[in-house]
């Protein structure tokens, strides 16, 4: 063969016969397609009005190669010249830094056509899933067609046995699944080991549930039982026992009609369940069954959850509607209007059936497959690899199809070879790039965050003058009337860990919280409202003597740890309250925590109160239960006197040291002047009475134009939450103002501001504390200050406690709104590092990862990514590219979270180190 120059060399026959077939191939085309012809790509812009997926990435990919149907948005012409599909991957690249450095990256500035469009990374605002898991792996054909295979609901010949199934005890915990401290607190539970069959009639039972909302909360009204051959054992309507505030008819189907005649309780349905259908052993199934065990008031720990069954692609603890799975597994539709209770047992019971006749990997996630063993599958003559780092390589590809790499060099240079051999799909990372690309990245955010603060201070200082003239002269008149409306006075209590805060709202609320908590040490910020009708048993004898007139609708009490690390929630809480409990072991006096609230207080000019607790703790002190304090005192002996009047003392003292005076209240002439001491017992009552009159008397009194209602809404975000039925939801103190069911609000997250639309209102049941689910909550439409309020809201991942809350009315401008909304927005962003080095930490709330945040940030140990709920997987990949970087670092602290068992093992295998606790001093 001769070249250009008309030299000649001598060819092997093999490259000669190559040489024709790419010259065969090439007139083919060029008959179909035209000499000049070349692939060209026409966008379908009506398709591209929001972000791309990354799954949209790689249905492309599969249509490029034949494997695939056409995608929606993009069509090509010629799309047969298309020989090689290299996908090239680098992060923290932007459109603005593309065309700004594109100079670094020839091959890509040389390569890259026309279009550069928005690629949304997978996952939520809290979590970002792992791009390259979600673009490198895709569910089998095979796998699809199992799912729509006969449907056979036999077990006899089920790969494992139903034990398998169930939920076990820290599952039931995670899902709120009522237990035997569930039945100390709440009354009428009954447990089915009192069942009075000798042994199991069924096996199997499903059971479905209706309920209303009564005016103490969610109570039963339907209850439905199936057995395993989806026949209905037990249909039954039940009289609630409170008065109705909503029949849900909407969703149980339920009426005022149907329920009239009704003569059968909670407790004939109990009766009837225990001595007639469930033993011990027997295995309850449901959708979401701890809804309908709370409903029923039954105790039972054989439980098989559907919604728990199969897996939401999101992970726990998102969970598919039963409608859902219906539709996907067993190709039925239900739920078109109202619910029908014996429809949802039978649905549950086959979806259950269904599980365990084909075993734990059905309709699981994990039957995904990797691309490179889909594309040999689909097209034996379809060639693939991946050129990236090892560590990257066996993670994300099986071993024929990898290229390791460690340059940028090296990953080009082998990206062309690979080209040029003729390899159809190619994907390949740059890891230098990336790291480049993440200091520009750096460099732009520090930039962006000076001029927000300076701008942010500029609003502040303007806004505060504006906010003063206008409150002091149209919001507040100059003389209040005596029947002017009040709300109610919020009230925050602070003080040293261990000194009995949540035991003496414990006390008043008659709950036990305190005991719940891990280590019995608070660990997350709550909050309890106290009607005025449910403490007028303990004031009646003090309001009588001191002749008051109770104006105010009840009180709101903040309830904030005690331990070091909390300072945040301390600081939240104090920030929020119209006056404050400082809590003062007597026995200890003022200990670092208490000095530090004290420092709080002053700073934010807030009025105080001191409970002196633990006054049992005297020697010899006489218990005289729920007396107020004079009482107590007048029936105790000289040497306990002796020994309060020598502690008293000491304690005054050591106010006086902190610039404070101090007085026990009922000497306090002048309560402007003075702190007032309030010795009392968490545990015998004594002076809790004197507290709440106290606070009451002082804040009426005192703080009267502070406490007048005003409609503009004032709203705090205290603490970020996930919970079962809700998904991610934020507990907020309502201080003015209302809010309705429907409104929409604008919240700022850690990825920016965000609109959204309230869908529930909610409020625990009165006297009981906001961060305990398992008592129920109040729906309402409507909720006035001040009262502490859970909001259900789509898309509040990641919202930042402490921050603002508002309302988007039609004449306000959103964007000015959400500009408002992010002041707080940088205080959360300085704790976690920017460079990429560091550990991973996991929390079960925000409010407690900040409290980590801080302890490692003043450790000067780094962190380099943060979460909120379970750790699962996807976490545990994340956390692993500091294995490349730094071993040190390759580390996940997580605090009372669910350590999902593949995240564990995935952590065992690739020498990942997990470190968890429930109890936050174990961490320390």
């Amino acid at each position: 063969a001769s070249n250009s120059n008309g030299e000649w060399k001598v060819i092997s026959k093999r490259k000669r016969k190559l040489k024709k077939e790419k010259e065969k191939d090439t007139n083919i085309y060029s008959n179909v397609f035209g000499q000049n012809a070349k692939p060209e790509f026409e966008l379908k812009t009506k398709f591209l009005q929001q972000p791309l997926q990354l799954t949209d990435i790689q249905d492309l990919i599969f249509w490029l190669l034949n494997i695939g149907v056409s995608t929606k948005w993009i069509f090509i012409k010629n799309k047969a010249l298309i020989k090689n599909v290299v996908v090239l991957m680098t992060t923290s690249l932007d459109l603005e830094t593309y065309q700004q450095y594109n100079s670094v990256m020839p091959i890509l500035s040389n390569s890259v056509g026309a279009a550069i469009l928005a690629v949304k990374a997978p996952g939520n605002q809290v979590k970002i899933y792992s791009p390259l898991l979600t673009l490198l792996t895709r569910q089998s054909q095979e796998t699809k067609n199992k799912l729509k295979s006969k449907i056979d609901f036999s077990i006899e010949k089920a790969p494992n046995p139903p034990s398998d199934y169930l939920l076990n005890s820290s599952q039931l915990l995670e899902n709120n699944y009522p237990n035997k401290n569930t039945a100390n607190i709440i009354t009428g539970f009954v447990s089915t080991e009192i069942s009075t069959l000798d042994k199991p009639i069924y096996s199997f039972l499903a059971i479905d549930c209706e309920m209303c909302l009564s005016e103490q909360g969610s109570e039963l009204t339907r209850v439905t039982v199936v057995n395993q051959e989806f026949k209905v054992l037990y249909d039954q309507l039940v009289k609630p026992k409170n008065p109705i505030i909503d029949y849900k008819t909407k969703w149980s189907g339920i009426t005022k009609e149907k329920l009239d005649p009704i003569t059968t309780t909670l407790e004939d349905v109990q009766k009837f369940l225990l001595e007639n259908l469930i033993h011990p052993n027997t295995i309850l199934v449901g959708h979401s069954l701890e809804n309908d065990l709370f409903a029923l008031k039954i105790l039972h720990d054989k439980i098989i959850d559907t919604s728990i069954l199969f897996e939401h692609p999101r992970g726990p603890p998102s969970k598919l509607a039963l409608k859902t799975l219906a539709q996907k597994f067993l190709e039925k539709t239900i739920q078109t209007g109202e619910h029908d209770s014996a429809q949802d047992a039978i649905t549950a019971m086959q979806l259950c059936l269904l599980k365990i006749a084909n075993g734990v990997n059905f309709g699981k996630l994990e039957n995904q497959s990797s691309i490179f063993h889909l594309f040999a599958r689909e097209n034996k003559n379809i060639s693939s690899v991946m050129i990236d780092r090892p560590g990257v390589l066996h993670f994300y590809c099986p071993e024929p199809y990898r290229v390791p790499c460690e340059t940028d060099e090296n990953v080009t240079n082998h990206v062309a070879r690979y080209i040029n051999q003729g390899t159809q799909f190619i994907f390949a990372q740059y890891h230098n790039l990336s790291y480049y690309f993440s200091k520009v990245a750096e460099e732009k955010i520090n930039e962006k965050k000076t001029s927000i603060i300076d701008k942010v201070k500029s609003e502040t200082t303007n806004e505060t003058t504006n906010e003063t003239s206008s409150t002091s002269s149209n919001n507040i008149p100059k003389t209040i009337p005596s029947d002017a409306e009040l709300r109610s006075p919020i009230c925050c209590v602070l003080g040293h860990v261990d000194t009995g805060k949540t035991k003496l709202l414990d006390k008043i609320r008659r709950t036990n919280v305190q005991s719940g908590e891990a280590g019995g040490i608070t660990q997350q910020i709550g909050a309890t409202f106290f009607p005025i009708d449910n403490l007028r048993n303990i004031l009646s004898e003090l309001t009588e003597k001191h002749k008051l007139t109770v104006r105010v609708p009840g009180l709101l009490v903040i309830d904030t740890p005690g331990h070091e690390s909390f300072t945040n929630l301390r600081s939240r809480g104090s920030s929020l309250c119209d006056i404050a409990v400082l809590v003062v072991d007597l026995m200890h006096g003022l200990e670092p925590q208490t000095i530090e609230s004290i420092k709080l207080l002053k700073s934010r000019k807030t009025p105080f109160v001191v409970a002196l607790n633990k006054i049992d703790r005297l020697y010899g002190w006489e218990i005289c239960p729920n007396e107020p304090i004079k009482n107590a005192l007048a029936k105790q002996n000289k040497n306990v006197i002796y020994e309060f009047e020598q502690r008293l003392k000491e304690t005054i003292l050591q106010f006086a040291e902190q610039g404070l005076n101090a007085a026990v209240y009922y000497n306090n002439k002048n309560f402007k002047e003075y702190v007032s001491l309030v010795p009392t017992s968490a545990h015998s009552g004594e002076g809790i009475a004197d507290l709440l009159i106290l606070l009451i008397q002082l804040t009426q009194k005192m703080m009267t134009k502070k406490l007048l209602y005003l409609t503009e809404l004032q709203c705090t975000i205290l603490e970020v939450k996930i919970v079962e039925g809700f998904g991610t939801t934020i507990d907020v103190i309502l201080s003015n103002g209302e809010l309705h069911e429907g409104d929409t609000i604008v919240v700022c997250t850690m990825n920016g501001p965000v609109v959204t639309t309230i869908r529930a209102l909610l409020t625990p049941q009165p006297m009981r504390e906001m961060r305990v689910t398992r008592s129920g909550f109040i729906h309402h439409q409507v909720v006035k200050a001040a009262q502490g309020i859970k909001i259900a809201a789509p898309n509040l991942d990641g919202a930042i406690a402490g921050s603002y809350l508002l309302v988007a009315k039609p004449e306000n401008d959103i964007n000015e709104l959400k500009k408002h909304v992010m002041k707080e927005y940088d205080t959360f962003l300085n704790m976690v590092d920017r460079s990429g080095r560091g550990v991973f930490v996991q929390a079960s709330t925000l409010g407690s990862l900040e409290a980590l945040l801080k302890f490692l940030k003043d450790s000067e140990i780094p962190v380099a990514g943060v979460g909120i709920g379970p750790v699962h997987k996807k976490d545990v990949i994340r956390c692993s590219v500091m294995l490349d970087h730094d071993k040190t670092y390759a580390v996940m602290l997580c605090f009372d979270v669910k350590i999902e068992r593949e995240a564990r093992e995935l952590a065992d295998q690739v020498g990942v180190r997990i470190f968890f606790s429930r109890y936050y001093l174990s961490f320390i």
